[in-house]
């Protein structure tokens, strides 16, 4: 992955990172998503093929999956918003003694890049990593004080948290898979509007995107969220020095 001209690794400079403006980091960030969205649905194709999504998916070809992968959300979701499930994930044990032998399939590889993706974010820029992945701010604060070496750990424990963004909007699925092969589809764009619609909805906790009754109707044109929106989300929810299970 690259930032600004930065190579994303272990010498990462974090520090130039940060000269970089919410839009340009937005900008690449979305361009890296593209190619996690592409794996993650092939990852989908090989973990239920019999699946009603896994059965859609193996139906597109290879151009279709490649662009459908091109857009502004992720098709996947690691949790990020859940406080509650992520406690667990950063406490109870010794994040270190743990590192020594860590069971690798392509799913676990891929929950691992997701993982540096989500730090490498939440230490670039905490607004942009919000927009992208739903990271709620006190899980970026946790992620931001581990060491780089100990996030293969933290994304070993996070395997069972990925699951598909939004799978009870059959609606939604439906006619993304259905337009990506066929070019000439003219509910393209607006089926991803609605996709950033639902996004920046759950960003600014107004709704959850698992809507199976919408329909046509129901898309309108939908801007991203622009950096004031969420941070003024940001500065409402409680602050701590630690993690704390999400009440209420």
């Amino acid at each position: 992955m690259n930032y600004c001209g930065i190579d994303f690794g272990p010498k990462l400079l974090l520090d130039t990172a940060k000269d970089c403006d919410y839009e340009s980091t937005l900008s690449v960030a979305v361009r890296e998503l593209a190619q996690l969205n592409y794996r993650y649905l092939h990852l989908i194709i090989r973990d239920d093929p019999t699946g009603k999504l896994g059965c859609q998916l193996k139906q597109l070809s290879e151009p279709a999956l490649l662009a459908l992968s091109e857009s502004i959300f992720s098709f996947f979701t690691v949790a990020f918003d859940d406080v509650g499930r992520w406690t667990p994930l950063f406490a109870g044990h010794n994040i270190e003694s743990e590192s020594g032998d860590l069971a690798h399939d392509e799913r676990a590889d891929f929950v691992e890049t997701v993982v540096f993706f989500a730090w490498h974010l939440a230490c670039a820029d905490e607004v942009v990593a919000k927009a992208i992945l739903q990271l709620d701010e006190r899980i970026a604060m946790e992620l931001r004080r581990l060491p780089i070496g100990r996030l293969r750990t933290i994304s070993s424990r996070a395997n069972e948290l990925l699951a598909p963004r939004w799978i009870d909007n059959d609606f939604f699925w439906s006619t993304l898979i259905r337009c990506s092969s066929d070019p000439s589809c003219s509910e393209m764009q607006p089926i991803k509007l609605l996709g950033r619609q639902l996004l920046a909805a759950e960003s600014l906790g107004l709704s959850s995107g698992n809507n199976s009754n919408l329909n046509s109707s129901d898309i309108k044109t939908a801007n991203y969220p622009q950096k004031q929106q969420v941070q003024r989300k940001v500065r409402q929810s409680p602050q701590s020095g630690t993690l704390e299970r999400a009440t209420g």
